[in-house]
């Protein structure tokens, strides 16, 4: 949806519900990132990643669903 989209005359970030929609899916966006990040450092220092690197893929795929949706 663009971000200058409009329902009923407005913007639709006005609605509250679409607020919280969008705060949801930035929170769990950043979560992701930061798991991929600390995944990736752990990766560079050669410490053990399976665990991590497992944690940060599920998540990352559960972020992209939730925002698809």
């Amino acid at each position: 949806m663009p971000i200058n989209a409009r329902c009923a005359a407005q913007p639709v970030g006005r609605f509250q519900m679409i607020q919280s929609d969008i705060a949801d899916m930035a929170v769990a966006i950043e979560a992701s990132r930061g798991l991929v990040y600390d995944a990736a450092r752990r990766m560079d220092a050669q410490l053990p990643t399976n665990r991590i690197a497992a944690i940060a893929k599920y998540h990352a795929s559960q972020t992209a669903k939730l925002c698809a949706d």
